[in-house]
């Protein structure tokens, strides 16, 4: 079996909801992402699994310093996410970067 094709969005400089910052498919997988203060400034906002901040369930809570960073690894398997991943910001400014694949297998599923 062939390896699924690994995926990188990324999103500068959010300063508003972002909905959504990567749109879900059936077999769509959340391999990690990496988050950055961007402004120099304290940030805040949720990561949500969801194609709108209303409607996402929230799966990361970032509150951060100026500069700092932070990134998470779902593993090989990764997370699912069918109906996509969107922003929720709060305040400041911060940069996303997600890596996600699409999962053959799970077309048949």
């Amino acid at each position: 079996m062939a390896l699924p094709e690994i995926q990188i969005t990324t999103v500068l400089a959010i300063g508003a909801d972002v909905e959504p910052a990567l749109a879900g498919a059936k077999n769509r997988r959340l391999a990690g992402f990496a988050i950055r203060e961007s402004a120099a400034a304290a940030a805040v906002g949720r990561l949500l699994h969801g194609a709108t901040v209303t409607a996402g369930r929230q799966f990361y809570a970032a509150t951060y310093a100026a500069s700092a960073r932070d990134s998470m690894w779902f593993g090989e398997k990764g997370l699912g996410i069918p109906n996509g991943v969107s922003v929720d910001w709060v305040s400041g400014a911060f940069d996303l970067t997600l890596v996600w694949f699409d999962d053959p297998t799970a077309l048949n599923k």
